[in-house]
């Protein structure tokens, strides 16, 4: 009896459960395709989130990257500066240094070197007095403006007489054009006569000629150096009407310093260049 009775309540059971699914209200089609978007929604939202984090990282490795190089450029610049305070100074070691300062991907080591210091290094490579030291000459000058540093007198003469050095001319004619014409306020009378000097060094009479009239045009009062220069250069070139122009401008306007040396240096000209008549 009793087995009989749990049989009883077990099938009962079952019918209950049966009825109860066969009564089940189907599922919402449109509610699922909300739930599916949503879903999708989500997902895509999740994919940018995702990008987002993507670049943080980036950027923060960026920055890790930027702030190491801050600190090696920082401790670099402090290396050139302590070689720079010693009394004998070792320009290969300084240029090893600023190589290694100048290759860092950033531009925060620029701001890391004053000019005085760039004036030191150029003058250190300059005078080495080797091809190698005037081509760091040229390389220097070049970062030296493109930092926004403008030409002093002294980094315009050197990388003049580096140009000079290497015999490339064009690039000297090019570089001295420039600064005539953007620059004329570097150019005092005694720049300008190292400059006519280098364009004479390098036998370039008609471009030394030509750069002394532009300079004459721009108001630049001549010494009796230069208008020895001068002299030299319009015997040169055969210029003798102009010669004695020069000449007559040195007794006039320096009739009270001009020396025997200076005569002698007149006359030796005129003896170099064959022109007896004059």
């Amino acid at each position: 009896m009793i087995i009989y009775n749990r049989l009883k309540y077990i099938r009962t059971r079952q019918i209950k459960l049966y009825s109860t699914l066969v009564n089940f209200p189907l599922p919402n089609i449109q509610n699922s395709t909300n739930s599916l978007d949503k879903n999708f929604e989500f997902s895509s939202n999740a994919g940018v989130n995702n990008k987002l984090a993507t670049n943080d990282v980036i950027n923060i490795k960026s920055s890790t990257v930027s702030s190491k190089d801050q600190t090696t450029a920082t401790y670099l610049s402090t290396k050139i500066r302590a070689q720079l305070s010693l009394e004998i100074r070792d320009p290969e070691q300084i240029w090893e240094i600023y190589t290694k300062l100048s290759s860092l991907k950033t531009s925060t080591y620029t701001n890391l070197l004053q000019p005085s210091e760039f004036h030191s290094i150029i003058k250190l490579q300059f005078d080495l007095q080797s091809p190698e030291g005037y081509n760091r000459v040229l390389t220097l000058s070049k970062a030296f403006t493109s930092l926004g540093y403008e030409l002093t007198p002294k980094i315009t003469l050197l990388t003049c007489e580096a140009l000079s050095k290497l015999n490339k001319l064009a690039e000297l004619e090019s570089f001295i054009e420039m600064v005539i014409a953007e620059r004329s306020d570097l150019l005092t009378t005694k720049l300008s006569n190292k400059l006519i000097n280098t364009l004479l060094k390098t036998h370039q009479y008609t471009k030394a000629y030509n750069c002394i009239t532009r300079l004459s045009n721009l108001g630049i009062q001549w010494d009796i150096h230069s208008l020895l220069n001068l002299t030299q250069l319009n015997l040169k070139l055969g210029k003798l009407t102009q010669f004695g122009q020069a000449y007559r401008s040195i007794l006039i306007n320096f009739n009270s310093t001009i020396t025997t040396k200076h005569f002698n240096e007149l006359l030796n000209q005129v003896l170099k260049c064959g022109h007896w008549n004059v």
